[in-house]
């Protein structure tokens, strides 16, 4: 839930709240504490929902048909990059990211790197064209 609709359902203004976190430090203690419950269960439910997935309907005519499964990988992905950062890198880290022994053929860079890469691709399509070029003949005359 975001701040304002947490403050509209407590009917208070975001003022007043920061008043009293400032001149009570046993509130402010308790919003803190709040707000790292909070954080722990969103953490919790993400967690959740990248083991186990999402149960979606399936509507036809309107009406509920069934159900499927639905897993978002995005989620799976960056949850196991929050927890285990020696394995799973962000991109830019310059580490092979390798299933056992197998590598995936996948590559990560930075921007300095894949502007150099990009720069010397250039270069190289540049050289194959000019290697290619047909000469030119001579005008008849």
């Amino acid at each position: 839930m975001q701040v304002n609709a947490c403050l509209e359902a407590a009917r208070v203004c975001y003022n007043t709240v920061r008043a009293h976190e400032r001149n009570d430090p046993e509130f402010a203690v308790q919003l803190r504490e709040a707000e790292e419950e909070g954080a722990q269960l969103l953490h919790d439910v993400c967690f959740k929902e990248a083991l186990e997935g999402n149960l979606e309907p399936i509507f036809f005519q309107g009406q509920v048909v069934g159900h499927v499964w639905k897993i978002d990988d995005r989620l799976r992905i960056e949850m196991l990059r929050a927890h285990m950062p020696k394995l799973f890198k962000t991109p830019g880290s310059k580490v092979a990211i390798t299933a056992g022994n197998v590598p995936n053929n996948t590559f990560i860079c930075g921007p300095a790197e894949r502007e150099e890469l990009i720069a010397s691709r250039q270069e190289a399509l540049k050289r194959m064209a000019a290697e290619r070029a047909l000469p030119v003949a001579a005008e008849p005359g």
